[in-house]
């Protein structure tokens, strides 16, 4: 977890944003993903705090709505808008730029 704090520390300092978004609550099945994703939201937000970013909770389907325009978005409809929304030259794997459908 301390390789992902330090990560987004180096990217905070880098593009100087002025808050830090965090999905909500991330529903789960199994216990050790959920251990392991609410480490990693952890460090996440200590990395925010740390360099004096308000962090704002947002619910998945807000953040589908307010980035493909449905809340109910397919995970491959968020990846080829992320790509659009930030200038990639690749789509990325629709897990990386989506929560998982169930975690609404």
């Amino acid at each position: 977890m301390v390789a992902i704090r330090d990560r987004l520390v180096q990217l905070i300092r880098e593009h100087e944003p002025d808050c830090c978004a965090l999905e909500a609550v991330i529903y789960v099945q199994s216990y050790k993903t959920a251990i392991l994703l609410g480490a990693a939201r952890g460090a996440a937000i200590l990395a925010a705090a740390e360099n004096g970013l308000p962090d704002f909770r947002i619910c998945t389907r807000r953040i589908k709505q307010a980035t493909v325009g449905t809340g109910g978005a397919r995970k491959n409809q968020v990846a080829f808008m992320m790509r659009a929304l930030l200038g990639l030259t690749e789509t990325p794997d629709a897990d990386s730029a989506d929560a998982p459908r169930d975690s609404r």
